[in-house]
């Protein structure tokens, strides 16, 4: 067995047992926390991976390899994408061909063969590629919905009469509405467009072309918020990951700020360099007011801009929360547009649409959508700057689809997420109301959902814990408090409707739960036997209450938490425990946890919580369940099948930490002995590279149930597994 120096490492489980093993120098230490649950779902998920397979998991189509066969792992083929448009290697798409290379992709000719993993199409594909696109094998991706022009046609979405946009006319077809309009408001100014977005220009209602075909007219903004004097555009890169039901991101680690390059006064229509954003706009770091921001403190283009309007007295967060209604406005307006081309292909999951919104906002700070870009720019041979901007943007959305994944095509379904991590209203479901499924929550519980709304959720699942500076525009983000008070609309769609609730459910159950078991095993991993245990309760300080399921499938009371010590006092024990058995920070050893989410979640959250900073020893480990799946091939990865896999029975109380912990101890040694080499497979520094923005600040993070963190939460881990 090999054996690694790491820098710190525990491991906890919400709602449940959590395991960790620590692995030093032939000595393995196995230890668990145990959460309290207010909610009911994380133990109710373990019993119901205790004593009923996965409903995911029964769908194997191929035998399961023994623990004495299959001694190796095959490296999945390398991932290729191939890339459609015009003068592709121009240049302009030097960072997306970056990116896709730092994740390990090969790019290939798109007409060498049609097996290449991602097509990264410039143009729109859906016309010239038409018999590829509508013969997608499962694993493949296209950055681009059909029919998504009805956002991004800049006509289409100018006269679509929706919230936040303009008032817009068509020519010549609407030529009566706007003399009408213009006659109701003899101030307003206008501007002629094309699709093409060139030769814009005010001008008089008298001077425009109303006989113009493909053209439409504008309301002009005219009382813009100005910065130092110059008027700017924001652009926010927005992700559809899915339509019907609809998700919708938004890139909130930075936004892309323009200023025209002269000033807005003394005003002249005749100088569109003052209300015009073109080519050669004003940066960031050339606006005298935001250089201090930007950069001497090293800010970003958002947070350089907040902090300047919060210099000013005002509040920059009533453009960011109309920024976000307005993404979600539009999204919703075209989506059934959208879907009534995407049922014309097989599948809607093979696509996914990055699109750039461009806002501007008045003095009084309304928000207003002017364009969605389809295919925005991305190269900084105009601004080198930007290069970070843009390399986060497309780092941000390849974890978001999923283009990341260091698994293989086979693995990661099973691995990344099973059926029970999207289970919602455990009470309802095991109560008499939801004999039936006729009311919308008990529609969520396990025997009312179809194997493909099964699928949505567990898409939906891997989105959220791969968002990393991305924020959910639709459904909403929301936490505990705000989903309390949020009503689904009637107007949504049955499917939208459907994972709204999903959504709101999430959040309902996240509470932040103090961990009240905490169970440490010690294991010679030369010798294969126990060294010492550690096992103490401990009392949950901000909600200290059990719930009475939790008592009951634990065994653990009220009695027993109110008399234990909080978190701060017991994590001190264990270190001394370590210190004791000579595993001090300088020592040899490794972690072993089964999942990935007892540390980068559970410890981190309890940290967090107990306002501690977190511990040595938890920031490398090694997930048995994934070392376990990927030697001997096996997709049933609850603790009881792996061990029974062995011939050897769960032993002792389930959801009791101290013997779930020795049993995890258990199935480590007969792996140890089966010979099967366990190496370090989770990284929390790993899982955060290029995750952070230059002033290492988040908003609103979310956390793994869809609601919404404290900005200091920052160590957040995709939860796989």
């Amino acid at each position: 067995m090999r054996i690694f120096e790491l820098d710190s490492i525990i491991n906890f489980k919400m709602r449940g047992t959590t395991r960790l093993f620590v692995v030093p120098v032939g000595i393995i230490c196995v230890f668990l926390l145990l959460l309290s649950v207010y909610e009911l779902r994380w133990l109710q998920n373990e019993h119901l991976t205790y004593h009923h397979e996965d409903s995911s998991v029964k769908k194997e189509t191929s035998p399961i390899s023994g623990p004495s066969q299959q001694k190796s792992v095959t490296n999945p083929a390398q991932r290729t994408y191939a890339v459609f448009g015009r003068d592709v290697d121009s240049g302009f798409l030097k960072h997306v061909y970056n990116v896709f290379h730092s994740f390990g992709y090969k790019r290939q000719e798109l007409n060498s063969n049609d097996d290449w993993d991602v097509l990264w199409s410039h143009d729109y594909p859906f016309r010239k590629l038409n018999t590829a696109m509508r013969n997608l094998k499962p694993h493949q991706k296209v950055n681009h919905f059909p029919g998504t022009g009805y956002i991004t046609n800049k006509m289409d979405l100018a006269t679509s009469n929706i919230k936040f946009v303009p008032r817009a006319f068509k020519m010549p077809q609407q030529k009566a509405d706007l003399l009408a309009y213009a006659s109701k408001h003899p101030k307003k100014m206008f501007v002629q467009k094309s699709n093409d977005h060139r030769g814009i220009k005010i001008k008089q209602i008298e001077q425009l072309d109303l006989k113009q075909n493909g053209t439409f007219i504008q309301e002009f903004i005219d009382d813009p918020l100005l910065v130092d004097g110059h008027k700017f555009d924001i652009g926010v890169y927005t992700i559809i990951t899915s339509i019907d039901p609809l998700t919708v991101y938004f890139y909130n680690g930075d936004v892309l700020f323009r200023y025209c390059p002269e000033k807005y006064y003394p005003f002249d229509p005749a100088k569109v360099d003052k209300y015009v954003v073109g080519d050669d706009y004003l940066p960031t770091w050339e606006v005298p007011s935001l250089k201090k921001f930007y950069n001497d403190n090293a800010f970003s283009m958002k947070d350089s801009f907040d902090a300047y309007l919060k210099q000013s007295g005002r509040d920059p967060s009533k453009i960011w929360s109309q920024v976000e209604e307005a993404i979600r406005e539009v999204c919703l307006s075209k989506e059934h547009a959208i879907h009534n081309i995407l049922v014309n292909y097989p599948s809607k999951r093979n696509f996914f649409e990055m699109m750039r919104f461009d806002f501007a906002v008045d003095n009084d700070l309304n928000v207003y959508v002017m364009e969605a870009n389809m295919s925005p720019n991305l190269s900084c041979a105009h601004f080198p700057p930007n290069r970070l901007l843009y390399e986060q943007v497309l780092f941000n959305l390849f974890n978001l689809v999923g283009l990341a994944s260091l698994l293989s095509k086979e693995s990661t379904s099973s691995m990344d997420v099973l059926t029970k991590n999207v289970m919602v209203y455990e009470k309802e479901c095991f109560s008499s109301k939801c004999n039936g499924c006729i009311s919308p929550e008990c529609q969520l519980c396990r025997l009312c959902l179809t194997t493909n709304q099964i699928d949505v959720l567990k898409r939906a699942y891997i989105e959220h814990n791969n968002k990393k500076d991305c924020k959910r525009a639709f459904p909403p983000s929301m936490d505990y408090a705000k989903a309390n008070d949020t009503r689904i609309s009637d107007d949504l769609s049955p499917e939208n409707q459907f994972l709204f609730r999903w959504f709101k459910a999430k959040c309902l159950m996240d509470r932040r739960h103090g961990i009240i078991e905490f169970p440490a095993i010690l294991v010679d991993s030369e010798k294969q036997t126990i060294v010492d245990e550690f096992h103490s309760y401990l009392k949950p300080a901000k909600y200290p209450k059990l719930s009475d399921f939790c008592t009951e499938l634990t065994g653990i009371t009220q009695e027993t938490v109110d008399k234990s010590e909080e978190f701060p006092k017991v994590l001190t024990k264990f270190l001394k425990w370590l210190k004791k058995h000579g595993l001090d920070s300088k020592a040899k050893y490794a972690i072993v946890t089964d999942g990935p989410c007892d540390m980068g979640r559970f410890l981190l959250g309890q940290c967090n919580m107990s306002e501690i900073q977190f511990p040595y020893f938890a920031k490398k480990w090694i997930n048995i369940r994934r070392v376990f799946s990927s030697h001997y091939k096996s997709r049933k990865l609850c603790l009881a099948s792996m061990l029974q896999s062995f011939g050897v029975e769960f032993d002792g109380r389930l959801h009791c930490g101290l013997d779930d912990a020795r049993n995890i101890a258990n199935l480590l040694i007969h792996m140890i002995k089966d010979g099967v080499s366990i190496d370090i497979n989770e990284n929390i520094k790993e899982n955060q590279m290029m995750d952070r923005r230059s002033n290492n600040h988040r908003r609103d993070e979310l956390n793994i149930d869809g609601c919404s963190r404290e900005p200091g939460n920052k160590n957040q881990l995709m939860l796989t597994p």
